[in-house]
């Protein structure tokens, strides 16, 4: 797929993008929170990519390709962005469909995706996502193209419904106008963001609660290390009885051991517990 140019990912970072728009609205979002919204839009914070993100993004033109086999349509991958006129609010459809007013989103689904959420079709998030890329680029169609669980393709169309889209927009405007705006966080930041967001300055003796918290968390840390001194020390002593024992792998009941190669040639220990 296209790569987005400088001038689009400029335009993502200051507007609530397509994808994660349900969270500010009714059904939410399984993965985002207004919180994580606002980090990202006025402070700069991201969510670190998954292994999954990037093979999607890897796996987009094939899954495009199908789809628009599946349903005999001629598509030209997108990398602009749309933005709405009066709210932050934008779109970077996948695709647009070539002599039809109507787009394709493609989506790479994992087989617990595909059963927690899928299961009747695209979920609300990814039909919000549907409508304001429609609203945005004045199209009346969405066909979402999903390869679920790496062995099916799903293809769903969604039309434009104005009501929906209303809602979409009348949500981002109050999120827009009470956190954005004057720069207060939602009440969901959460751990992930809040010292960056808060960002505390000043030096306090812990109160009741947090002494209890933190000390649990000197003895879990304390635990940890002891932890991973054994371990270090044990897996030292395995890979040499295997060096005695001319084992490239070890079978126990209860665990297997064995010596896996490097690309630099290097030997590592792969040890498995068994279930």
């Amino acid at each position: 797929m296209p790569r987005l140019t400088g001038g689009s990912i400029r335009i993502r970072g200051t507007r609530v993008g397509a994808s994660e728009v349900a969270a500010l609205l009714e059904c939410g979002h399984p993965f985002v929170t207004p919180g994580a919204i606002y980090a990202r839009i006025v402070h700069g914070l991201m969510r670190e990519g998954s292994d999954l993100m990037s093979l999607g993004s890897d796996l987009e033109p094939a899954i495009l390709h199908l789809g628009a086999e599946r349903l005999g349509i001629k598509v030209r991958a997108s990398a602009h962005t749309y933005t709405h006129p009066v709210v932050p609010l934008a779109a970077t459809p996948d695709a647009l469909v070539l002599g039809a007013p109507e787009l394709v989103e493609v989506k790479l689904v994992t087989h617990w995706g595909a059963a927690d959420f899928w299961s009747d079709g695209p979920p609300p998030h990814v039909l919000a996502q549907a409508q304001t890329q429609l609203l945005l680029t004045h199209r009346e169609r969405c066909h979402v193209v999903a390869l679920l669980s790496g062995e099916r393709l799903g293809v769903w169309t969604v039309d434009a419904d104005p009501d929906e889209q209303a809602a979409i927009v009348a949500a981002v405007a109050k999120f827009a106008m009470e956190h954005l705006q004057p720069k207060v966080p939602p009440p969901d930041i959460g751990p992930e963001f809040a010292l960056t967001v808060y960002a505390p300055t000043g030096t306090v003796n812990a109160t009741a609660s947090t002494l209890d918290a933190g000390d649990e968390l000197a003895d879990l840390y304390a635990a940890k290390a002891d932890i991973e001194k054994r371990t270090d020390k044990l897996r030292g002593r395995l890979i040499m009885d295997m060096v005695h024992l001319n084992a490239a792998v070890l079978v126990a009941p209860g665990w297997t051991a064995k010596v896996q190669t490097s690309p630099s040639g290097r030997g590592n220990l792969v040890f498995r517990r068994k279930p």
